[in-house]
């Protein structure tokens, strides 16, 4: 049997640069309601949180210092449904922001939106591709209603080296 490589986690800049352009390209995906609030590590009522987790690894080092990252996070919102078929439309505009990001095209309000290009990094990032890890799901229901949904995302990126 052969040994299974550990992948060495990103660094806390490297992983706290990232986490902002994720931030910033939510903040701008145009299916994200006026009153929704953005969120970093952070949750309320009618909110969409993002989440980094684990899986945020170095993919592959190059002599020249460049490298190949990985960055994984969530996005959960939170609301208090009233029917069934509000539950079935906040699953599906999570899925829809999601698919924006994958840079897929979307219809939301009768339009289509897809991202062009994905934005320009600092410091020779560039975006190679972001992709869901699943599809949005019910992650929570508490006992008055509130629910919140998740997607798990992944973000692969390249830095160049010295």
């Amino acid at each position: 049997m052969g040994e299974e490589k550990q992948l060495q986690t990103l660094d806390i800049a490297e992983q706290e640069a990232i986490g902002r352009t994720v931030v910033m390209m939510v903040k701008n995906a145009p299916m994200i309601l006026k009153r929704t609030q953005i969120r970093y590590e952070d949750m309320a009522l009618n909110a969409l949180g993002i989440f980094p987790q684990q899986g945020t690894v170095y993919l592959r080092r190059y002599i020249s210092g460049a490298f190949d990252g990985q960055y994984s996070f969530f996005l959960r919102t939170r609301v208090k449904p009233t029917s069934d078929d509000r539950k079935i439309s906040e699953e599906a505009r999570l899925n829809t922001i999601a698919m924006w990001l994958e840079g897929k095209p979307v219809t939301y309000d009768g339009k289509t939106y897809q991202i062009a290009d994905y934005p320009t990094l600092t410091e020779g990032r560039m975006i190679r591709q972001i992709s869901r890890a699943s599809p949005a799901f019910m992650a929570s229901m508490q006992d008055d209603g509130t629910v919140d949904y998740q997607v798990n995302l992944q973000l692969q990126y390249f830095r160049k080296g010295n």
